[in-house]
């Protein structure tokens, strides 16, 4: 009676450096052995993509947004994408309504593909202020003064501030 000896036919393989390695394998019976190879490429992921740039614009303004990626030393090619189309370690963003933003950036090699993003906050400035009240007030008398701005469409919160100390749209003087 023969007992055969059974040999798994998978094997696992683990390299701790980026590079190009060949697999091979040989099969031998009583009649013959053959082999085969398997050219295997092992690559550094991108691991994390980091976009930077003002994090508070105006509307209307433009703003350069850059990225950098970790590890440097990660397989070549790495191709940056923006999500307004840009490819390329910058990319100009501008808005022309005010609200919450994202930028994302996204670093690609044929080892994978990750994802950074950066909150955008692009808010209307206020443009102009006046002061309504009294243009004459008698000596010892109370005036009040209330404030407005314009655009009515500024990002809030807008905030008056009187020479008197005061904070709100409305101040007392005498």
């Amino acid at each position: 009676m023969c007992i055969r000896d059974r040999i798994s036919p998978s094997a696992a393989y683990s390299w701790t450096q980026p590079g190009n390695y060949t697999v091979t394998v040989t099969a031998t019976n009583g009649c013959s052995t053959v082999g085969a190879t398997r050219a295997v490429t092992v690559c550094q992921p991108v691991v994390e993509v980091i976009p930077q740039g003002p994090i508070w614009l105006l509307v209307g303004a433009t703003a350069l947004y850059s990225a950098t990626y970790t590890p440097p030393t990660a397989t070549q090619p790495v191709t940056l994408t923006w999500d307004n189309g840009t490819i390329g370690f910058s990319a100009a963003y501008s808005w022309t309504q005010p609200g919450a933003y994202t930028v994302t950036v996204t670093a690609t090699s044929w080892c994978g593909a990750v994802s950074g993003t950066l909150p955008v906050q692009v808010c209307q400035p206020v443009e102009a202020a006046a002061v309504a009240g009294p243009r004459w007030l008698p000596l010892g008398e109370v005036g009040l003064y209330s404030a407005t701005y314009a655009p009515p469409t500024a990002t809030w919160p807008v905030t008056p501030t009187w020479n008197n100390g005061t904070v709100g749209f409305s101040a007392a003087y005498s």
